[in-house]
């Protein structure tokens, strides 16, 4: 084991800030090679050394197994073996551990059997080609060239904890508003885009219905079955609550809207909860998996009280690196404003 306060004596000032500001909602805004892994690592180290709190009451949530697996392998090299009793996990690993829990409330998820993606993409192209309800989704000649979109369609809407019925609303209120619309030729292409919408709203419903009648699921249900039990079940919602007193998210700009749903959740019993996020709001990698810089800005407004810390030291790589990958990175957004447009 390595000397905590001595690791503490090597932390920069906001490094510090960050790892003793242990109360209320923390939210640290950390680029690569700033050192928030040690970071979050010291804050939970400092949690057990000044609150009464026992490490199985410590929740530490990360967005790869790898990412994981070197946070509890820091956490062992500072407070030894009770780092086996914080909760790191994954975010389909804890809902895994939240459905292992209460089995029967979720009685009938645990019978399902999960979709593989090749078992997904068999039953959306069996879908196209037994109905005809889908004009745009199967066209005439290739009923089944749209398989691997329409698959990542509904993978993007489950990330994003959009229903079927939420997209049906969308599209009928886009076709009330193109209405309104001026232009001839952009009445058109607002009530097209509407009609598309609409069809894969049916589609998705249609994909929802089968999986239930064939005992299915998709590995992205995993978290919307936690999310439905915490809003549903409030015997489930207060267990969580009440169990992990502190909440700690690494990497937040990549959460999508389902993960991000389910921490808020779970942080919703106090105005202020014990509430600590890392995240860097110059980068979102997963952002073709549904994550969104957004949440950085929406956890400040749906937390008021918010500390914010900036760790602005970068001991990975030297100043003209990252100058250098400041400017790529500058003229890549410039290129990518200029496609948008």
């Amino acid at each position: 084991m390595v000397s905590f306060s001595l690791l503490k004596k090597q932390l920069n000032p906001e490094q510090l800030e960050a790892v003793e500001a242990i109360e209320g909602p923390v939210l640290v805004l950390a680029g690569p090679g700033t050192g928030k892994t040690q970071v979050v690592a010291l804050r939970i180290a400092e949690i057990l050394q000044r609150t009464q709190v026992s490490p199985r009451n410590i929740l530490a949530l990360t967005f790869t197994d790898a990412g994981a697996k070197a946070l509890r392998t820091r956490l062992e090299q500072i407070i030894g073996i009770e780092a086996f009793q914080v909760a790191v996990n994954t975010f389909h690993g804890f809902a895994g551990e939240v459905i292992a829990s209460f089995p029967h409330v979720f009685q009938k998820t645990r019978e399902l059997v999960p979709l593989t993606e090749a078992d997904q993409f068999q039953l959306i192209e069996k879908l196209l080609t037994d109905r005809a309800d889908w004009p745009m989704l199967r066209p005439l000649r290739a009923p089944t060239l749209h398989v691997r979109d329409i698959a990542s369609r509904i993978t993007v809407c489950k990330r994003e904890a959009v229903e079927p019925l939420s997209l049906t609303k969308w599209a009928l209120a886009e076709k009330k508003a193109a209405k309104g619309e001026k232009s001839a030729i952009k009445q058109d292409q607002r009530l097209a885009q509407a009609s598309r919408l609409e069809e894969f709203a049916s589609f998705f419903g249609a994909y929802q219905e089968k999986l239930e009648q064939t005992a299915r699921y998709d590995y992205d249900d995993t978290i919307l079955f936690v999310i439905e039990a915490l809003r549903q079940n409030a015997e489930v919602r207060a267990y969580f609550q009440e169990k992990y007193q502190y909440l700690l998210v690494d990497e937040y700009q990549d959460t999508n809207n389902a993960q991000n749903t389910l921490i808020e959740l779970l942080a919703d019993f106090f105005p202020n909860p014990n509430l600590f996020v890392v995240g860097d709001d110059k980068q979102a990698i997963y952002r073709f998996q549904g994550a969104s810089v957004a949440n950085l800005l929406r956890f400040t407004q749906k937390f008021p009280m918010t500390k914010t810390i900036q760790l602005k030291i970068n001991y990975r790589s030297t100043p003209e690196i990252i100058a250098a990958a400041t400017k790529v990175i500058a003229q890549r957004h410039v290129k990518l404003n200029q496609f948008v447009k």
